[in-house]
């Protein structure tokens, strides 16, 4: 799926992960998608992510993957910002 497919049932909704989660920011009910993550799950950007709507998951994954592999860094200790997941939706 592309994120025009997965942002109502993933990033914005009743269904979304960050629905009811309190802003950190506002304190608003509803926040992004990180904010609404496990902290052990996040971590200061040190990239950021350009890309468009219309991308698969899949491209987007196998993209990341690619370039931590390239770039020789620990994929699970690379934290990337990418607007989708860190913007509010809400």
């Amino acid at each position: 799926p592309d994120y025009h497919e997965i942002n109502p049932v993933m990033l914005y909704g009743p269904k979304a992960r960050d629905f009811g989660v309190e802003c950190p920011r506002d304190k608003k009910k509803g926040s992004s998608y990180a904010d609404a993550l496990d902290t052990k799950h996040t971590g200061p950007a040190s990239v950021m992510l350009s890309w468009t709507w219309q991308y698969s998951v899949r491209t987007v994954v196998t993209s990341l993957v690619r370039w931590c592999e390239r770039s020789q860094l620990n994929p699970f200790g690379s934290y990337v910002w990418q607007c989708a997941l860190c913007n509010n939706q809400f």
